[in-house]
Protein backbone atom coordinates (compact mmCIF):
# COMPACT_ATOMS: atom_id res chain seq x y z
CA UNK A 1 0.00 0.00 0.00
CA UNK A 2 1.40 3.25 -1.09
CA UNK A 3 1.77 5.53 1.58
CA UNK A 4 -0.11 9.33 1.81
CA UNK A 5 1.11 12.85 2.77
CA UNK A 6 -0.60 15.05 5.17
CA UNK A 7 -3.00 17.19 3.40
CA UNK A 8 -4.54 20.39 4.10
CA UNK A 9 -8.18 21.54 3.44
CA UNK A 10 -9.35 25.40 2.85
CA UNK A 11 -12.49 26.83 2.14
CA UNK A 12 -12.58 29.72 0.42
CA UNK A 13 -15.94 32.03 0.52
CA UNK A 14 -16.59 36.16 -1.09
CA UNK A 15 -19.23 38.21 -1.29
CA UNK A 16 -19.76 41.19 -3.72
CA UNK A 17 -21.11 44.32 -0.74
CA UNK A 18 -21.63 44.51 2.48
CA UNK A 19 -25.28 44.06 2.30
CA UNK A 20 -24.77 40.62 1.71
CA UNK A 21 -23.74 39.51 4.60
CA UNK A 22 -25.30 36.36 5.07
CA UNK A 23 -23.83 34.89 2.05
CA UNK A 24 -20.53 34.25 3.07
CA UNK A 25 -22.42 32.26 6.09
CA UNK A 26 -24.38 30.02 3.94
CA UNK A 27 -21.56 29.41 1.61
CA UNK A 28 -19.36 28.22 4.93
CA UNK A 29 -22.59 26.53 6.12
CA UNK A 30 -21.94 24.16 3.33
CA UNK A 31 -18.29 24.20 2.84
CA UNK A 32 -18.32 22.86 6.49
CA UNK A 33 -21.21 19.98 5.86
CA UNK A 34 -18.59 18.53 2.69
CA UNK A 35 -15.77 19.01 4.72
CA UNK A 36 -17.33 16.62 7.67
CA UNK A 37 -18.63 14.42 5.00
CA UNK A 38 -15.81 14.02 2.47
CA UNK A 39 -12.56 14.19 4.93
CA UNK A 40 -13.58 14.24 8.52
CA UNK A 41 -12.19 9.96 8.64
CA UNK A 42 -9.26 10.81 6.72
CA UNK A 43 -6.34 10.64 9.10
CA UNK A 44 -4.03 12.83 6.62
CA UNK A 45 -6.59 16.01 6.45
CA UNK A 46 -6.21 18.75 8.33
CA UNK A 47 -8.84 21.59 8.34
CA UNK A 48 -6.96 24.85 7.02
CA UNK A 49 -9.74 27.23 7.38
CA UNK A 50 -12.02 28.93 5.54
CA UNK A 51 -10.68 32.53 3.98
CA UNK A 52 -13.62 34.96 3.28
CA UNK A 53 -13.26 38.51 1.10
CA UNK A 54 -15.70 40.71 2.32
CA UNK A 55 -17.45 43.42 -0.75
CA UNK A 56 -14.92 42.01 -3.17
CA UNK A 57 -15.96 42.09 -6.94
CA UNK A 58 -14.73 38.73 -8.81
CA UNK A 59 -15.88 40.71 -12.02
CA UNK A 60 -12.82 43.37 -11.32
CA UNK A 61 -10.73 41.74 -8.97
CA UNK A 62 -8.90 38.45 -9.68
CA UNK A 63 -8.39 35.99 -7.15
CA UNK A 64 -4.77 36.14 -6.18
CA UNK A 65 -5.11 39.86 -6.34
CA UNK A 66 -7.62 39.86 -2.96
CA UNK A 67 -6.40 40.20 0.65
CA UNK A 68 -7.79 36.86 1.42
CA UNK A 69 -7.42 34.72 -2.13
CA UNK A 70 -3.94 35.73 -1.87
CA UNK A 71 -3.21 34.52 1.85
CA UNK A 72 -4.91 31.60 0.52
CA UNK A 73 -2.73 31.03 -2.36
CA UNK A 74 0.44 31.37 -0.41
CA UNK A 75 -0.83 29.03 2.34
CA UNK A 76 -1.10 25.94 -0.71
CA UNK A 77 0.96 23.04 -0.71
CA UNK A 78 1.17 20.05 -3.07
CA UNK A 79 -1.97 18.02 -2.05
CA UNK A 80 -3.93 20.33 -0.45
CA UNK A 81 -7.89 20.96 -1.30
CA UNK A 82 -9.84 24.42 -2.09
CA UNK A 83 -13.57 23.85 -1.43
CA UNK A 84 -15.96 25.84 -3.31
CA UNK A 85 -19.82 26.42 -2.26
CA UNK A 86 -20.19 28.30 -5.46
CA UNK A 87 -17.85 28.56 -8.64
CA UNK A 88 -18.86 32.29 -9.49
CA UNK A 89 -17.64 32.92 -5.67
CA UNK A 90 -14.00 32.37 -6.75
CA UNK A 91 -13.93 33.20 -10.42
CA UNK A 92 -16.08 35.72 -12.92
CA UNK A 93 -13.52 35.52 -15.52
CA UNK A 94 -12.16 33.06 -17.79
CA UNK A 95 -8.45 34.39 -17.57
CA UNK A 96 -8.53 34.85 -13.98
CA UNK A 97 -10.16 31.00 -14.03
CA UNK A 98 -7.33 29.59 -16.30
CA UNK A 99 -4.24 30.84 -14.59
CA UNK A 100 -5.31 29.97 -11.55
CA UNK A 101 -6.58 26.22 -12.12
CA UNK A 102 -3.46 25.78 -14.13
CA UNK A 103 -0.81 27.20 -11.32
CA UNK A 104 -3.01 24.83 -8.78
CA UNK A 105 -2.95 21.61 -10.94
CA UNK A 106 1.06 21.94 -11.56
CA UNK A 107 1.56 22.41 -7.76
CA UNK A 108 -1.52 19.49 -6.83
CA UNK A 109 -3.70 20.94 -5.16
CA UNK A 110 -7.70 20.49 -6.36
CA UNK A 111 -10.45 22.57 -6.44
CA UNK A 112 -14.11 21.32 -5.06
CA UNK A 113 -17.09 23.07 -6.82
CA UNK A 114 -19.48 21.54 -4.18
CA UNK A 115 -22.59 23.21 -5.97
CA UNK A 116 -21.74 20.88 -9.02
CA UNK A 117 -20.23 18.29 -7.33
CA UNK A 118 -16.93 17.86 -9.78
CA UNK A 119 -13.24 19.04 -8.60
CA UNK A 120 -10.53 19.72 -10.93
CA UNK A 121 -8.23 16.66 -10.29
CA UNK A 122 -9.25 15.11 -14.24
CA UNK A 123 -9.24 17.28 -17.43
CA UNK A 124 -13.11 16.90 -17.11
CA UNK A 125 -12.79 18.87 -14.09
CA UNK A 126 -10.64 21.43 -15.50
CA UNK A 127 -12.81 22.22 -18.73
CA UNK A 128 -16.07 22.34 -16.69
CA UNK A 129 -14.89 24.87 -14.35
CA UNK A 130 -13.49 27.18 -17.08
CA UNK A 131 -17.60 26.78 -18.85
CA UNK A 132 -18.92 27.83 -15.42
CA UNK A 133 -15.92 30.92 -15.28
CA UNK A 134 -17.31 31.49 -18.53
CA UNK A 135 -20.49 31.82 -17.97
CA UNK A 136 -20.00 33.98 -15.06
CA UNK A 137 -18.19 36.76 -17.29
CA UNK A 138 -21.27 36.27 -19.55
CA UNK A 139 -23.49 37.17 -16.93
CA UNK A 140 -21.94 40.25 -15.96
CA UNK A 141 -21.26 41.55 -19.05
CA UNK A 142 -24.97 41.24 -20.25
CA UNK A 143 -25.92 42.72 -17.10
CA UNK A 144 -23.87 45.84 -17.64
CA UNK A 145 -24.93 45.97 -20.79
CA UNK A 146 -29.03 45.77 -20.21
CA UNK A 147 -27.59 48.88 -17.10
CA UNK A 148 -26.45 50.90 -19.97
CA UNK A 149 -29.65 50.21 -22.53
CA UNK A 150 -32.12 51.38 -19.29
CA UNK A 151 -29.59 54.22 -18.23
CA UNK A 152 -29.51 55.75 -22.22
CA UNK A 153 -33.59 55.16 -22.41
CA UNK A 154 -34.18 56.79 -19.05
CA UNK A 155 -31.55 60.16 -20.19
CA UNK A 156 -33.38 60.19 -23.78
CA UNK A 157 -36.74 61.09 -21.14
CA UNK A 158 -34.72 63.34 -18.77
CA UNK A 159 -35.07 61.06 -16.37
CA UNK A 160 -31.89 60.40 -13.98
CA UNK A 161 -30.26 57.65 -13.60
CA UNK A 162 -29.29 57.33 -9.82
CA UNK A 163 -31.70 57.19 -6.69
CA UNK A 164 -31.31 60.93 -6.56
CA UNK A 165 -34.29 62.98 -6.54
CA UNK A 166 -34.94 64.56 -10.17
CA UNK A 167 -34.77 68.31 -10.06
CA UNK A 168 -38.51 69.60 -9.20
CA UNK A 169 -39.51 67.26 -7.74
CA UNK A 170 -39.30 66.03 -4.13
CA UNK A 171 -39.95 62.67 -2.01
CA UNK A 172 -42.87 63.30 1.05
CA UNK A 173 -43.80 60.40 3.41
CA UNK A 174 -42.69 57.34 5.45
CA UNK A 175 -40.99 54.56 3.60
CA UNK A 176 -44.60 53.01 3.06
CA UNK A 177 -46.14 56.16 2.21
CA UNK A 178 -43.58 57.50 -0.05
CA UNK A 179 -44.44 59.83 -2.51
CA UNK A 180 -42.81 61.95 -5.35
CA UNK A 181 -44.43 65.77 -5.40
CA UNK A 182 -43.71 68.57 -7.53
CA UNK A 183 -41.40 71.72 -6.31
CA UNK A 184 -42.66 74.73 -7.66
CA UNK A 185 -39.87 77.04 -6.34
CA UNK A 186 -36.74 74.83 -7.38
CA UNK A 187 -38.45 74.50 -11.05
CA UNK A 188 -38.74 78.37 -11.10
CA UNK A 189 -35.09 78.64 -10.42
CA UNK A 190 -34.38 75.69 -13.05
CA UNK A 191 -36.08 77.71 -15.65
CA UNK A 192 -34.84 81.27 -14.48
CA UNK A 193 -30.95 79.08 -15.48
CA UNK A 194 -32.51 77.85 -19.00
CA UNK A 195 -33.38 81.14 -19.76
CA UNK A 196 -30.13 82.89 -19.22
CA UNK A 197 -28.58 79.88 -20.71
CA UNK A 198 -30.67 80.76 -24.02
CA UNK A 199 -29.69 84.06 -23.59
CA UNK A 200 -26.12 82.92 -24.48
CA UNK A 201 -24.70 82.47 -20.57
CA UNK A 202 -21.92 79.75 -20.03
CA UNK A 203 -22.67 77.89 -17.43
CA UNK A 204 -19.55 78.47 -15.89
CA UNK A 205 -20.50 82.34 -15.86
CA UNK A 206 -23.70 81.85 -14.74
CA UNK A 207 -22.46 79.53 -11.43
CA UNK A 208 -20.18 82.12 -10.71
CA UNK A 209 -22.74 85.42 -10.88
CA UNK A 210 -25.16 83.18 -8.72
CA UNK A 211 -22.57 83.12 -5.69
CA UNK A 212 -21.29 86.14 -5.75
CA UNK A 213 -24.83 87.67 -5.24
CA UNK A 214 -25.93 88.73 -1.81
CA UNK A 215 -29.02 86.63 -1.96
CA UNK A 216 -28.10 83.61 -4.71
CA UNK A 217 -30.99 81.67 -6.12
CA UNK A 218 -32.08 78.86 -3.23
CA UNK A 219 -32.90 75.45 -5.35
CA UNK A 220 -32.11 71.78 -4.40
CA UNK A 221 -30.18 72.66 -1.52
CA UNK A 222 -27.62 75.46 -3.75
CA UNK A 223 -27.71 78.21 -1.78
CA UNK A 224 -24.83 80.61 -2.92
CA UNK A 225 -22.61 79.49 0.38
CA UNK A 226 -22.72 76.26 2.54
CA UNK A 227 -23.93 74.71 -1.18
CA UNK A 228 -22.40 76.54 -3.51
CA UNK A 229 -23.94 76.41 -7.18
CA UNK A 230 -21.66 74.53 -9.73
CA UNK A 231 -21.64 73.98 -13.65
CA UNK A 232 -23.12 70.69 -13.15
CA UNK A 233 -25.64 71.75 -10.81
CA UNK A 234 -26.71 74.64 -13.41
CA UNK A 235 -26.79 72.16 -16.17
CA UNK A 236 -28.62 69.68 -14.33
CA UNK A 237 -31.17 72.50 -13.19
CA UNK A 238 -31.25 73.34 -16.97
CA UNK A 239 -31.92 70.00 -18.64
CA UNK A 240 -34.29 69.04 -16.60
CA UNK A 241 -36.15 72.34 -16.89
CA UNK A 242 -36.18 71.73 -20.69
CA UNK A 243 -37.48 68.74 -20.44
CA UNK A 244 -39.89 69.68 -18.31
CA UNK A 245 -39.47 68.20 -15.32
CA UNK A 246 -39.96 64.69 -16.47
CA UNK A 247 -42.54 62.17 -13.89
CA UNK A 248 -39.82 60.25 -11.91
CA UNK A 249 -42.72 57.77 -11.35
CA UNK A 250 -42.44 56.86 -15.27
CA UNK A 251 -38.80 55.82 -14.68
CA UNK A 252 -39.86 52.27 -14.54
CA UNK A 253 -41.61 52.54 -17.86
CA UNK A 254 -38.88 54.58 -19.79
CA UNK A 255 -36.28 51.62 -18.43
Amino acid sequence: MTPTEPYHVFGYARMSTLAQYLSTKAQRAKIDKYYAFRFDDDEDATWGGCYEDHAVSATRVDFRDRPHGLELNLKLNRGDHILLALGDRAFRSVADCCLCIKDWTKRGVILHYLNANFDTSTASGRMIAQIIASMGEYEGELRSERQRERNNIARSHGLPTNAHCPWGWKIIGTKQTRRFVEVWSDRSVANMILSHIDQGWSYEALAHDFNSRPDPPKAKGYNGRGKPWTVAGCFNAAKAAKADFPDPRERKEAS
